[in-house]
Parts: structure tokens; sequence; C-alpha cells
């Protein structure tokens, strides 16, 4: 059941990371409405974040909206949000953009760039510390795999990280 893979969930990463502090959360709710970062990668057919839930200046990663109908952000969330697209093509089809736009809370032009555009420095990411900002993610791995080794160089570079055998 899924109480018992969460428990199991919470007790490996724990095991795993014991200096990080892990909680089981009951809700979505309790789970997000403290939180700096939220990244969704689920199956969900509705919202399952609300905006109501949401402090200032908090980053969501959303990656499970990758097909038309999937959905796991309150489209308002997308009034208040900067937001940030791996494709614009394919965020406003199948991403969790889809929602918003198609209810007319947002147009095409609301959605603040892509992805690649901020790494290259054309366009700026978040404008204040309190802002909310969204990245709306399909899944494209080629930009997937540029951003990794883009990080990854980086971290190399200020001695940052935790080196995690792969098993």
């Amino acid at each position: 059941n899924d109480e018992k893979q969460k428990e199991e969930f919470v007790k490996d990463i724990s095991a795993a990371y014991p200096e990080k502090k892990i909680i089981n959360c009951s809700s979505a709710q309790e789970a997000v409405v403290n939180a700096d970062i939220i990244a969704t990668a689920t199956p969900s057919k509705e919202a399952i974040i609300m905006h109501e839930w949401l402090k200032p200046g908090v980053h969501i990663n959303a990656f499970g909206c990758d097909t038309e109908g999937k959905q796991e952000l309150d489209p308002k969330i997308f009034t208040q949000a900067k937001v940030f697209v791996d494709s614009l093509e394919e965020c406003v089809k199948r991403g969790e953009s889809q929602h918003a736009l198609k209810q007319g809370l947002i147009q095409i032009d609301d959605l603040a760039g892509e992805i690649g555009e901020i790494s290259l420095g054309k366009k700026s990411g978040r404008d204040d510390e309190r802002q909310i900002t969204v990245f709306d993610a399909v899944g494209l791995s080629i930009q997937d795999i540029t951003a990794a080794v883009k990080i990854w160089h980086r971290a190399e570079e200020i001695n940052a990280g935790v080196s995690v055998p792969i098993s």
C-alpha cells in the first residue's frame, strides 16, 4: 500500500543520508507549505499542489506533466509565478502550462522563456527573492544532459557536492 511504501522510502533515504532530516508527510499541503523547492513527478491528472499553499520565493520543478491531460499544479500558480519551460512549443501542448493557457489565465507571452535562454544569459531568472518561479519540463534529454554536465563541471570547480556511489 502507499503508506507502507512511503515509510520504506523514508527509512531507506534516511539511512542513505543520515545528516538530512527526512519527513513522512500526510498530505501534499503538509509537504509543500514551508518548502523552498518543490519537485513534482507524478502521473496525476488533477492538481495536487494548490496556489494558496505556496510561500513567497518558492521554486517548483514540474516534471510529471508530459502529455495532454496530465496535471500536478493548480493553474492559478501560473498567474503569480515567473514560469520557464524546457521547450515552449512542447509545454504549451503537453506541459503543465497547458492548463493555465487553456483556462485563459495566462497567454503564451506570459511565459518567461526557455531554460536554455537563462543558461546562455539571454534572459534573467528570478527577479527578487520573494518571486515564485516554476520550471515546466516535459523532458528534453539533450537539455538534461547539457545542464547536468554544466552543473557537474561547476561543482568540481568550486569543490561542491557529494559523491554518491552507483551500485
